[in-house]
């Protein structure tokens, strides 16, 4: 596993105008979401908030414009995409060089409705840290920690309900082979996050 997190593709499950709205969220996000060396904590966030604001006025624009509900949900989805990609190039990008130079197999997988690109603009947005040994004694090691924080307290600080977990390869057998229902859930997204394009 060569994975490092979901890269927003527009593939062919999607129309034309959604393919089209996708790439302008994609270019506000390569806009909006960067920000220059050395800035504080807050002045990133608040292009967070900005990014999120912005794309969540259009999507009501183009749903009062007569987009359907699928439209909306997938375009919802590709704007977590875009910030859940910034989120990890930015912890990753923090960490030392070494660091960097021998950064583990690490994945970030959309599940649920986010993970089948059907994310409700106030819904909860569901997904896993995948690692491959990765965790010791029940703890992240710093490489997976530092990814988690640098995810998760960003999307907690503006506003959104998060839902996730942090799983190896072996953990999702185990959980799928003793559940169902996660069984199901794992299996449709796999097959979810290869068509929207997760870096394996």
């Amino acid at each position: 596993m060569n994975a490092e997190i979901i890269a927003a593709v527009a593939d062919r499950r999607y129309s034309a105008s959604v393919q089209d709205l996708i790439e302008k969220i994609e270019a506000d996000a390569q806009a909006r979401l960067p920000s220059p060396p050395n800035s504080s904590p807050a002045e990133r966030l608040a292009r967070c908030k900005g990014f999120l604001k912005v794309e969540t006025h259009r999507l009501k624009l183009q749903h009062r414009a007569g987009a359907g509900g699928r439209e909306i949900c997938q375009a919802r989805a590709a704007i977590l995409d875009a910030l859940l990609r910034h989120l990890w190039d930015s912890s990753r990008n923090s960490l030392s060089p070494q660091a960097q130079k021998e950064f583990p197999p690490l994945a970030l997988v959309a599940i649920g409705g986010y993970g089948r690109a059907e994310l409700n603009p106030h819904s909860d947005i569901d997904f896993m840290f995948l690692h491959d040994g990765q965790v010791a004694a029940g703890k992240p090691l710093p490489h997976l920690s530092k990814l988690i924080d640098g995810v998760l307290y960003p999307l907690w600080d503006v506003g959104l309900k998060v839902g996730h977990s942090v799983r190896s390869i072996d953990d999702c057998v185990k959980v799928a082979n003793t559940d169902m229902q996660s069984k199901d859930v794992a299996h449709r997204g796999a097959v979810d996050c290869r068509q929207r394009g997760v870096v394996q």
